[in-house]
């Protein structure tokens, strides 16, 4: 019996734990994986086939969370609303139902005929779902009432898949008819129908800029278009299949494929070359990237689900080493000008009153020689000299004030 099997080789890549605890085998499917999808944050996958089953897997540890019978015919696509909340199927009864995550019962169910519908697409504001098969049209539902919206018309044959632009304004669609058209979703008309394919048209994926739109044909090669001019400006060819689907990776730089021999190739979208090329199991139908991650995963024709590590985006160039530049001579300040000194000022020396001169008493005239006469006592006395008198002596210079040295001021 087929067996589910999801190799994990993530441990060493993956944020938060999202599928780095998932164990390399998980049993369910009985026949071929021909729909996957993760949930927006990337904590469920949900896989579809041609046994009948919706199956919503944890990404964190491998458990079952729920396994849904959708009775009837085989599934071709399945896709998880923007919220989370809701998962829809369609398949080969030309049936579109809603499934509600949390418990596995069906919300609603939306049907044009009994045509097979064989791709669905939610919108990003989660309000409206389109889908595409066998009945030629691109048709638009309300999610809210199942109510149809518009139907688009154009292709000659069957739409095999369809993609919705980032923005959510255009729709993508790949033909039996061998050509993919572009419709404004508001309006719903045409934009530009992209012909010259030499085989149908099976797949389609928009770029993350939503400015390229990428096909898968059943002549084994992958095109892109500028969406704003319809010219191709992308080709990429090596898969020995017809490529049955396409996705694009988070970093916008890889363009997975997967074709009906099984390989799994990835593209550098930036030269069109090959990146890498395994080959899990033969006749490989469905491919999903994981949200957030560097990891793809891919159903194929054994009922066996494989996961691959991306390429992880290249590093930016390293810029040249520069020369290391000589150090920078620091600017020298300018000297302040030279400051001025404020001489000390002399102590001025108070000038030194002379000494009073000194008076010298006039030396009398030596007496003749006469002979000595006797005088009375008084007239004696007066004759006796002064006594002299003491030299006045100059006065002590008076000390100088001290004077403070000026303080230069700082510049």
């Amino acid at each position: 019996m087929p067996r589910i099997i999801l190799v994990a080789l993530l441990a060493s890549f993956l944020p938060s734990g999202v599928l780095s605890a998932l164990p390399p085998e998980l049993k369910k499917h009985q026949a071929l994986v021909y729909g996957l999808s993760f949930s927006p944050d990337g904590k469920l996958l949900a896989s579809a086939g041609f046994d009948n089953k919706v199956v919503i897997w944890n990404t964190a540890d491998g458990k079952l969370v729920r396994e849904i019978n959708a009775a009837g015919q085989p599934i071709y696509a399945v896709a998880f609303s923007p919220d989370g909340k809701l998962v829809a199927s369609s398949g080969l009864d030309g049936t579109i139902n809603l499934w509600n995550v949390a418990d596995g019962k069906k919300v609603r169910s939306m049907r044009k005929s009994g045509n097979n519908v064989d791709d669905i697409a939610f919108l990003p504001d989660g309000k409206g779902i389109v889908s595409v098969g066998q009945d030629k049209n691109l048709l638009l539902w309300q999610v809210a009432d199942g109510k149809q919206l518009k139907e688009l018309k154009g292709h000659a044959g069957t739409i095999y898949a369809v993609s919705i632009s980032p923005d959510g304004k255009k729709a993508a669609t790949a033909s039996q008819d061998k050509t993919v058209r572009l419709w404004d979703l508001g309006s719903g008309k045409q934009i530009r129908e992209i012909k010259g394919l030499p085989d149908s048209a099976l797949s389609v994926a928009f770029s993350k800029d939503g400015k390229i739109v990428f096909a898968g044909g059943a002549d084994k090669t992958i095109r892109g278009w500028d969406v704003g001019s319809g010219k191709e400006v992308k080709k990429f060819q090596g898969h020995p299949g017809q490529v049955f689907d396409l996705a694009v990776a988070n970093d916008g730089k890889h363009l997975i494929g997967v074709d009906y021999t099984g390989h799994v190739i990835v593209w550098d979208t930036t030269n069109g070359k090959q990146v890498s090329s395994r080959k899990p199991a033969f006749g490989a139908y469905s491919v999903a990237v994981a949200p957030n991650t560097n990891v793809a995963v891919t159903g194929h024709e054994n009922g066996i689900i494989y996961s691959s590590p991306l390429p992880k985006p290249p590093a930016p160039p390293t810029p040249p080493a520069k020369k290391p530049e000589p150090p920078k001579k620091e600017a020298k300040k300018p000297m302040p000008p030279a400051k001025k000194m404020t001489p000390k000022a002399e102590p001025k020396k108070e000038a030194t009153k002379p000494a009073p001169p000194k008076k010298e008493t006039p030396k009398k005239a030596a007496p003749k020689k006469e002979a000595p006469k006797k005088e009375s006592p008084k007239k004696e006395a007066a004759k006796k000299p002064a006594p002299k008198k003491e030299e006045a002596k100059p006065a002590p210079p008076k000390e100088p004030a001290k004077k403070e040295a000026a303080k230069s001021d700082k510049k």
